[in-house]
C-alpha cells in the first residue's frame, strides 16, 4: 500500500511537470514563429531562451506568491502594489540583460525606451495573465470538487446518524413493549392461569416478528397488522369481557410497506390508559383504513379524569415520545399526526403516505 501511494504521488508530479513543460514549449513556439520572420526563427528562439528565466520567474512569482498571498486573501491593494512593483523590476532587469547580451540595441532616446518597455511588458505579461487564468480556473474547479465532496460526506454522515437514531428509537420500543408483556405474563403465572401457555405462544410470535422481520427499514403492512392483532389477542386474555375493544381494518393492506413497530406504541398506550380498574366500562376503538397509498389510523380509549395531572400527561410516555420521533424521521414529508387529550378520552389520528410493496 505504501509503495502504491508513493508511485501514485510520483505519477502525479510527473504529470504536473509535463503540463508546465508543455506550457513553456507553447510559449517559445508562439513568440518564435510570431516574431521570427522568415530566416530569423533561430535568432528569435535564441533570444527567447536568453530571457526565458526572467519570464518564468514572472509567471511563478505571480501565480504561486501574489495570487495565494494577496488576491486569494482579498488584499487587492497589496496585490496591485506588489504586482506592478515586481513587473517593473522584472521588465527593467530583462531589458537590461537583453541589451548587455547584444539582443537589443543600447542606444535609445527616452520615448523609444518607454515604448520598448511597454512592449516588453505586454510581451512578458500576456503569458503571465494566461498562466494566472489557468491557475485560477484550476483552483475554482478544485474548490467546486472539494465543496461537492464535503457536501457528499456531510450527507452520508447525516444519513448514517439518522439511521442510527432510528435504530435507537426502534430499539427503545422493544424493551418498552417487552416490559409490559412480561408483566402481564408474570401476573398470570402467579395466578396459575390456564391462559399462560397461550400468552407464551402469542409472545413467541411477537418476538419472532420483532427479532427477524423488524431488522428491515420497511415491512409489509399486513405483517404489522398481524403483529397488532397478536398483541391485542394477548391483552384480551387478561381482561376477559371487562374490556370493550374493537379493531377494524379496511381497504387493501397487502400491497403497502410501513416502518416496523410504528403503530404498536399507540396501541400499547391505549391499553395502558384505557383499561384502568377505576373505569366502569373501559373501551378501546381502533380504525385502520387504507386508501391507495394513504394510511389512516385512528385509535381512541377511555380514560379516568384526573384533575391533578396536566392535560399533556398522557402524551409524555416513553413509547409515544419515541414513536413520534420515529415518524418525524422516517416520514418527514409524508405524515399528519394529531393527538387529542380530552378529560374522558384520549385519541390519536395518524395519516401516513406509504410505499407500495414491489416484490
Amino acid at each position: 500500500m505504501i509503495v502504491d501511494s508513493a508511485i501514485s504521488h510520483r505519477t502525479i508530479n510527473w504529470r504536473r511537470i509535463s503540463w508546465h513543460v508543455a506550457f513553456w514549449i507553447f510559449y517559445l513556439g508562439i513568440y518564435t514563429f510570431a516574431f521570427g520572420y522568415p530566416n530569423r526563427y533561430l535568432h528569435m528562439l535564441k533570444g527567447n531562451l536568453v530571457t526565458l528565466p526572467f519570464d518564468m520567474f514572472a509567471v511563478y512569482f505571480t501565480i504561486y506568491f501574489l495570487l495565494p498571498r494577496y488576491l486569494a486573501q482579498k488584499k487587492y491593494g497589496l496585490f496591485l502594489l506588489w504586482f506592478f512593483v515586481s513587473a517593473f523590476l522584472i521588465v527593467f532587469i530583462e531589458l537590461f540583460y537583453a541589451m548587455q547580451t547584444g539582443h537589443l540595441d543600447k542606444q535609445w532616446d527616452l520615448l523609444t525606451f518607454i515604448l520598448v518597455f511597454i512592449t516588453w511588458f505586454v510581451y512578458i505579461y500576456l503569458f503571465v495573465f494566461l498562466a494566472a487564468i489557468i491557475k485560477l480556473s484550476k483552483n475554482w474547479y478544485q474548490n467546486i470538487k472539494n465543496t461537492q465532496k464535503l457536501g457528499k460526506e456531510k450527507l452520508q454522515t447525516e444519513l448514517k446518524l439518522r439511521e442510527a437514531e432510528l435504530k435507537l428509537l426502534k430499539a427503545q420500543n422493544h424493551p418498552h413493549f417487552l416490559f409490559n408483556t412480561l408483566n402481564n405474563l408474570y401476573g398470570l403465572t402467579l395466578e396459575k392461569s390456564e391462559k399462560a401457555p397461550e400468552v407464551v405462544l402469542k409472545l413467541s410470535a411477537i418476538l419472532d416478528y420483532m427479532l427477524y422481520d423488524c431488522n428491515e427499514p420497511r415491512v409489509p403492512l399486513a405483517k404489522e397488522i398481524r403483529h397488532i392483532e397478536n398483541y391485542i389477542a394477548l391483552e384480551k386474555l387478561r381482561y376477559d369481557d371487562t374490556l370493550d375493544i374493537d379493531f377494524d381494518v379496511r381497504g387493501e393492506v397487502q400491497r403497502q410497506m410501513i416502518a416496523p413497530l410504528l403503530l404498536l406504541p399507540f396501541v400499547e398506550n391505549s391499553f395502558k390508559h384505557g383499561t384502568s380498574s377505576l373505569l366502569n366500562n373501559p373501551w378501546i376503538k381502533i380504525r385502520l383504513a387504507m386508501n391507495t397509498n394513504i394510511l389512516n389510523f385512528h385509535i381512541s380509549n377511555s380514560k379516568v379524569p384526573d384533575e391533578g395531572s396536566s392535560p399533556s400527561s398522557y402524551k409524555e410516555g416513553i413509547g409515544l415520545k419515541n414513536v413520534t420521533e420515529r415518524i418525524e424521521k422516517t416520514y418527514p414529508d409524508g405524515y399528519m399526526l394529531n393527538i387529542d387529550d380530552q378529560p374522558d378520552r384520549f385519541s390519536v389520528n395518524l395519516e401516513l403516505t406509504l410505499e407500495p410493496n414491489n416484490p
